[in-house]
This record gives structure tokens, sequence and C-alpha cells, in this order.
């Protein structure tokens, strides 16, 4: 699904569009970095890692906090200039 939207996302130039595709990507990003977390919880090595590795949950939440938000604020970026300058899809 993410490849067709990415596909009508290319030769569109809504922003609806773009937003379902940021969307469907960062769906694959955020079970990418849960499927790598749990990985790395799971390989507990107690001599590198005394502590334990249960830190890396909360540290991948903020990670994946970081991308949607900067993917929210570069899109909402994009829009406000296309409001203003008029830019593709718009008239001017």
């Amino acid at each position: 699904l993410f490849f067709l939207k990415f596909g009508v996302a290319v030769f569109s130039t809504s922003m609806t569009v773009t937003a379902s595709c940021i969307d469907s990507s960062l769906d694959i990003l955020s079970s990418l970095i849960i499927f790598g977390t749990s990985w790395l919880v799971r390989t507990n090595d107690m001599r590198a890692f005394p502590g334990g590795k249960s830190k890396f949950e909360p540290l991948s939440l903020v990670v994946f906090a970081t991308f949607m938000c900067t993917s929210a604020l570069q899109l909402l970026l994009v829009s406000v200039q296309r409001l203003l300058v008029g830019g593709p899809g718009g008239e001017e």
C-alpha cells in the first residue's frame, strides 16, 4: 500500500495524498523500530550491559516521536508555502 501511495504522491500535487504516504511510511518505520528494539532487548549480555537494556524501549519511542514531529512540521511548512505563494495545484 505504501508503494502505491508513493507512486500516486509523486505524480500528484495533492498534499492529502502526500500526507497519507508519509503516514504509511511512519507506520512501517514504527514497526521497524519496535522490531529492532525488541531484538536488542532480547540479546542481553550482562558483562557489556550490567543494568540491562530496558532503557532502549523509551529511547525508541523518543526517536520515533522525533521522526513524527519532523515530518508533520515539514508537511505544515510546505502546505503554508503553497497557500501563500500559490504553488503546484493552486491558482495564482
